[in-house]
């Protein structure tokens, strides 16, 4: 808490935007079901490749003439948790870098980081070719957010005292043990709150400005 936080790293999917996946939330509106698919992947089973691949599969499936209007019309219509817009603009008032790294939809990230102010957005792609297939782009591995961040890290020499990480599931507790400060927001996942370094319990994301180092030793 005397570190001066100079970057916060935050997760997506149910830490800023209400919906807890956004791939799940296409599959919910497509009226398609992958969470036996989602067991075999947080048990390492399958890649994030064959995941995406899995889901689009059933979406073309279910859905006629599925084009990447139709998905980002989806996206376009999840909103942002309360807090979320006040507490980044309280961020970028004292000079704090924030980036979202999320295994979540790119659309969405790019929505969300230009309606806050969040300068970075690291997410995966869902895109059309030229033929209008439906394809996915990995950019990241989800189970790998630390790898990210610590790139991130390095590339501006942030130490990590300095920096701070927001996640909610347990793909991101890599982003919090190479941090100086981790919170948990909008979860009572246990392996997650107890990794975190405080435990945000309120659903407003503005609670999270108590926890930000903004002094120097």
């Amino acid at each position: 808490m005397n570190k001066k936080t100079k970057l916060i790293a935050f997760d997506m999917d149910g830490t800023l935007i209400e919906t807890k996946s956004s791939w799940g939330t296409l599959n919910e509106e497509f009226g398609t079901d992958s969470s036996e698919m989602l067991k075999r992947y947080m048990n390492g089973e399958v890649t994030d490749d064959e995941f995406v691949k899995y889901d689009i599969k059933n979406w073309e499936e279910r859905v006629e003439n599925l084009n990447i209007e139709k998905i980002n019309a989806i996206l376009d219509k999840v909103k942002m948790r309360n807090g979320a817009k006040e507490l980044i603009s309280e961020i970028n008032k004292r000079g704090i870098k924030s980036v979202i790294i999320s295994g979540g939809i790119s659309h969405l990230a790019k929505r969300i980081s230009e309606e806050l102010g969040i300068t970075e957005y690291y997410a995966n792609d869902i895109l059309e070719d030229e033929n209008g297939k439906i394809y996915g782009k990995v950019n990241l591995d989800s189970r790998d957010k630390g790898a990210v961040l610590r790139k991130i890290m390095k590339n501006n020499n942030f130490k990590e005292s300095e920096v701070m990480a927001v996640g909610d599931e347990e793909i991101d507790i890599g982003m919090f043990e190479i941090v100086g400060i981790s919170v948990a927001v909008n979860t009572d996942n246990a392996k997650v709150i107890e990794k975190a370094t405080y435990h945000v319990k309120e659903e407003n994301l503005l609670e999270i400005l108590e926890y930000i180092g903004d002094k120097d030793e």
